[in-house]
């Protein structure tokens, strides 16, 4: 058993623990010179006093602290060494010994008992001289061998028997002191100041005996005196005071009588010449336990017999007291039933007038004859038309409701068969044809433990139920209107504010579900609390109170201002608020918009940005601000004499007339112009006048808000302007050069009468969007074009000259160059692009002539030395080889050579053919684009080229659209196209497969042709556009070409705004990719 299985064992151990030792210390204090368990060792009494309310789970901490005290306690009295070493196994055996009688003392605990014993018996003394007897047994035979085995004590069995008393002693005088002291107990140590005086008393006269008893002076006279005190002594004590007293005093006496035996004894005669205190003192506890015992006995049965003549004298009063109650009781009766039998008169007398009011009967009906009758009913205003008792029963249930007749029988058949209570509503149909609502109810009644009859009442309560009705239409109604209103209506207690019931308006405003809401306080959805919380209170004393302003909050936490009727009403007894709420969030930030342009209008009004007057509708200036004033040059005062036609200039009345006319008859709100007005100098001041109508609420025109900007300066530079550009104009005509101006705010462009001659307009002048002037700028290069004309509107400037390509009415392409201007407004803001052009077509057709008549000397030299001289050499290597022996040369030889000089000739012409006619196509005054359809040419193309691929067996297939504009030179395209067909079909073996494909995006169609053939090698592929070298192979069936069609093919798909690509593997065929521009 572990005593750490929790802090309360721990801590019970080491009381447990602390207790023999203080036991053992004690023992220690009156040992006899060399042996401390003698005359007395008290850690076993105390510590079996003390297991007795505690847990075997105390007896380690007593075993560790038994171990302990015996180790030190031999150390300091016995000699337990063997040479250098310490013998501990007979302590442990003794501590062993102890901790087992403890242990068995425990088990049998619950069978002794103690706790039901009362306080003043202490304990059963027969039990505890049986503890006295049996438990000092083990524990004096291990103190006996621990003597011997120690000290070799010479034992008899008169020391045994002396030894074995004094640890009888402890068991007889400390047990009981723990049962007294643990034992709860109400009962005060010292009943009285004389009981507490008169034990002190005797308390001093014992010491004297005692200390006489041991005096060597008195000792042999003293001893009988001795014996005869303490016992006269205990007897009193344990007869007048309480066990606490009587035990504490019982262990001190023990205690100090044998630590002087043990003083005046020495080590050898401590268990011989004193066994007569041993046996006396032993004596001496049990007599006085047993006084104690039969007093306590004695005392129990008086105070039973006490208890038991109280309760019979307490009995008799009792009886005596009710008897006079009964008979009190029977006289009142008696005038009570007098008083009854009278009221019981007066009782029938206005209950027959009540059911009369009431419009009730009582009735009876035998089950046995199958007849109703009146038990009391009103024959001059009758209950029902008919008489139930001369009307048959099958009679009267044709007078029940069909829809009721089912329940008339099913209750007759059940108040057949039981006796119990029952109530319904049936309708009865009257004389009229009506239907009248009767409630009848009653209860069946036994005999002979058989239903024979029933009685009950009727009552009419066909008008309740009509205002029943009336009241659940009523109710419905309400309910319909509170479900359906659109307003948020919520019911609240007006005591505690806790929401009784909304309707679905405000579920779906605040956003709370009606089982979330009920229940909740009102000032959940209210964003100033304290603030509603007054509303309702004054709702609920003033009856009714309206909210114009408030604040409310959804369950999301979003805010919104709401205005409410709260209106007090009784519902089921209770005192509600019935409260409709309307949001006003959007009249309110309405409100505040008003207010914030209203404060932004004034704040504008009054600056000095612009003039702004307020005018009537009869041209009254209402205000004006200081900027009006110092525009005109008037004075306030002046001002107020002055009219809105006094002030204008005669010329631009009529205009002005006629548009304020149409602003008055609500034709416009309002309008802008320009006009000019008379300063007081007389001087004419050009504005911008802006009016604008003020309508009130109906709709009528309160007044008018005029705004007047001096443009004067304005007016006088844009006149410097136009004459600017005149003698611009001018320049540019001598220089021939042409003006293009864009607007940032203008879709379309101004074009100078120049700028038409470049572009190719000649005399004719169309009207330009930018979508139109962009559209003649060649495909390749638009894009840039039209972001430097963004970049200079949004103020981004572009510096230098730049050319451009354009593409004329006629088809023709010219070249232009170009200079950017940019001129900016009052706010810095960018208000006009500026194009300057020159045309430098014939410029740049001589300078690309030039450049390309380079190139194609180059690159015709480089081709002649390639392509030209292998051949030629091998015609010259011939011809040598048949001049030098002919003559050798057999005719079979002979004709071989010849004719492969033919072949080689024919080749050789063929290469120059093709090389005059590259050289041709290099010449820049070949390219002329047209608007033409892409799928024409490519279906002409295919058609062209079927005669080759079926020689192969090839297959021509194509993927196209119906339709693919673009402006290209047609022939070039031709070429394109034959070249890369022919060589797909030069490539390809045998019933293979030749694919043309046309897709598009936003900006070009793309082409592509491939095939199933033999494939380029990746290696080849860089050097099939390389116009530095000339590379070529046989086809499938030995064709041979020139290595200048994939290079003409790329020069002619450049010229026309494309690009060229192409994706190739050896053994599975050829792609090439190309595009051309989308015209538009």
């Amino acid at each position: 058993m572990s005593i750490f299985v929790s802090k309360q064992n721990v801590k019970e151990n080491f009381y447990a623990s602390i207790l023999y030792i203080a036991g053992a210390a004690i023992s220690l204090l009156i040992n006899v010179s060399n042996y401390y368990f003698l005359p007395l060792w008290l850690p076993i009494g105390l510590t079996a006093g003390y297991l007795y309310f505690k847990n075997p789970s105390i007896l380690p901490g007593i075993f560790i602290a038994s171990f302990i005290s015996h180790i030190y306690l031999t150390s300091q009295t016995i000699d337990l060494m063997v040479g250098e070493k310490l013998q501990f196994f007979p302590v442990l055996f003794v501590s062993i010994t102890e901790t087992f009688i403890l242990y068995t003392y425990s088990l049998f605990k619950k069978k002794w008992d103690w706790k039901s014993a009362s306080f003043n018996r202490i304990l059963k003394l027969k039990l505890l001289v049986f503890i006295s007897v049996i438990m000092p047994i083990p524990i004096t035979i291990i103190q006996a061998w621990f003597l011997v085995k120690t000290v070799s004590f010479n034992f008899n069995s008169f020391s045994f028997a002396s030894l074995f008393i004094t640890n009888a002693i402890g068991l007889v005088v400390f047990i009981p002191l723990f049962f007294s002291w643990f034992k709860k107990s109400s009962e005060k140590l010292f009943e009285s100041i004389s009981s507490t005086i008169i034990y002190g008393i005797s308390t001093l006269f014992l010491v004297s005996i005692v200390l006489l008893r041991f005096s060597t002076f008195l000792w042999l006279t003293s001893s009988y005196l001795y014996f005869f005190v303490p016992f006269a002594y205990m007897a009193y004590i344990s007869i007048n005071y309480s066990p606490r007293v009587y035990t504490t005093t019982l262990a001190v006496f023990t205690i100090i009588h044998l630590y002087l035996i043990s003083f005046f004894s020495s080590t050898s005669s401590i268990l011989l010449n004193n066994a007569e205190d041993l046996i006396y003192l032993l004596v001496l506890a049990i007599t006085a336990h047993y006084l104690k015992d039969k007093m306590s006995t004695r005392i129990r049965t008086i105070d039973s017999l006490k208890t038991n003549f109280e309760i019979v004298e307490e009995e008799i009063n009792r009886q005596v007291e009710e008897y006079k109650n009964l008979n009190n009781k029977l006289f009142e009766e008696i005038e009570k039933r007098g008083l009854a039998e009278k009221e019981l008169a007066q009782s029938r007398k206005l209950l027959s007038d009540a059911q009369e009011v009431s419009r009730i009967s009582t009735w009876e009906y035998s089950l046995i004859n199958k007849k109703f009758k009146w038990v009391s009913h009103n024959i001059e205003s009758p209950l029902l038309d008919f008489d139930i008792e001369s009307t048959s029963l099958k009679s009267i249930a044709t007078r029940v409701h069909p829809d009721d007749l089912k329940k008339v029988i099913d209750w007759n058949k059940k108040m057949a068969n039981q006796s119990d209570s029952f109530e319904i509503e049936i309708r009865l149909r009257r004389k009229d044809g009506d239907y009248g609502y009767y409630l009848v109810r009653g209860k069946s009644i036994s005999d002979k433990k058989k239903v024979s009859r029933v009685l009950g009442l009727i009552m009419d309560i066909t008008e309740r139920k009509r205002s029943e009705v009336i009241l659940l239409e009523k109710e419905e109604k309400f309910k319909a209107l509170f479900d359906s209103n659109i307003d948020p209506i919520c019911v609240i207690d007006s005591q505690n504010g806790k929401i009784h019931d909304v309707n679905p308006a405000f579920e779906s405003l605040y956003g709370y579900s009606r089982k979330e809401i009920i229940g909740e306080s009102y000032l959940v959805v209210s964003a100033q609390p304290e603030e509603t919380r007054s509303s309702i209170a004054f709702g609920r004393h003033k009856g009714s109170y309206r909210v114009t302003n408030r604040i409310h909050k959804k369950k999301s936490g979003e805010q919104f201002f709401i205005e409410a009727n709260l209106m007090k009403h009784q519902l089921d007894g209770m005192e509600m608020l019935f409260i409709i709420t309307h949001d006003i969030t959007r009249r309110k930030l309405a409100e505040n918009s008003l207010a914030e342009r209203e404060q932004k209008f004034r704040t504008f009004f009054d600056s000095d940005i612009i003039g702004m007057a307020e005018v009537s509708i009869a041209k009254e200036l209402l205000s004006f601000n200081e900027k009006f004033t110092q525009i005109l040059g008037y004075t306030s005062k002046e001002f107020k004499l002055k009219t809105w036609d006094s002030i204008t200039y005669d010329e631009d009345l009529i205009t002005e007339n006629r548009l304020f006319n149409q602003v008055l008859t609500h034709e416009i709100l309002g309008y802008s112009i320009e006009k000019r007005f008379i300063s007081k100098s007389s001087e004419l001041i050009q504005c911008k006048v802006s009016l604008k109508a003020i309508k009130s609420s109906q709709g009528n025109i309160s007044h008018l808000i005029i705004m007047i900007d001096d443009i004067t300066e304005r007016k006088r530079a844009e006149a410097e302007i136009r004459e600017s550009r005149a003698k611009l104009s001018q320049a540019q005509a001598v220089a021939k050069l042409g003006s293009i101006r864009f607007f940032p705010s203008d879709n379309n462009v101004s074009i100078s009468d120049e700028a038409y001659e470049i572009l190719g307009f000649g005399n004719k002048k169309p009207i330009m969007s930018r979508k139109d002037f962009f559209g003649l700028i060649l495909p390749s290069s638009n894009v840039r074009f039209e972001e430097l004309i963004c970049d200079l509107e949004n103020g981004i400037s572009v510096e230098g000259d730049h050319e451009q390509s354009i593409i004329a009415p006629n088809g023709e392409v010219r070249y232009i160059l170009v200079n950017f201007g940019i001129s900016y407004n009052n706010q810095n803001q960018v208000n006009e692009v500026l194009a300057t052009m020159a045309d430098i077509t014939r410029i740049k057709q001589a300078e690309m002539a030039l450049i390309e008549a380079n190139t194609l000397k180059d690159q015709l030299f480089s081709i002649i030395g390639h392509d030209l001289r292998s051949p030629i050499g091998s015609m010259n290597h011939l011809i040598d080889m048949y001049v030098s022996q002919r003559k050798l040369l057999d005719e079979k030889t002979s004709d071989s050579i010849l004719e492969t000089l033919s072949n080689t000739s024919h080749e050789t012409y063929k290469l120059l053919d093709n090389l005059l006619e590259w050289a041709k196509s290099q010449k820049s005054e070949s390219f002329k684009p047209e608007k033409t359809d892409l799928v024409l040419i490519i279906e002409q193309v295919l058609t062209l080229s079927k005669g080759i691929a079926d020689s192969k067996s090839i297959s021509l297939q194509k993927n196209l659209p119906t339709k693919a504009i673009v402006m290209v030179d047609i022939e070039m395209i031709k070429t394109v196209f034959r070249n890369l067909i022919s060589n797909s079909i030069k490539f390809t073996q045998h019933s293979g497969i030749v694919m043309v494909s046309l897709s598009e995006n936003s900006d070009f169609y793309n082409i592509s042709i491939s095939d199933t053939g033999v494939g380029i090698d990746s290696n080849i592929i860089p050097k099939l556009f390389d116009n530095t070298s000339s590379f070529t192979t046989f086809g499938t069936n030995n064709e041979r070409g020139s290595g200048l069609g994939l290079k003409l093919v790329k020069k002619f798909v450049e010229k026309n705004g494309g690009q060229i690509s192409v994706e190739s593997q050896v053994g599975q065929g050829s792609k090439f990719t190309f595009s051309i521009p989308k015209f538009s």
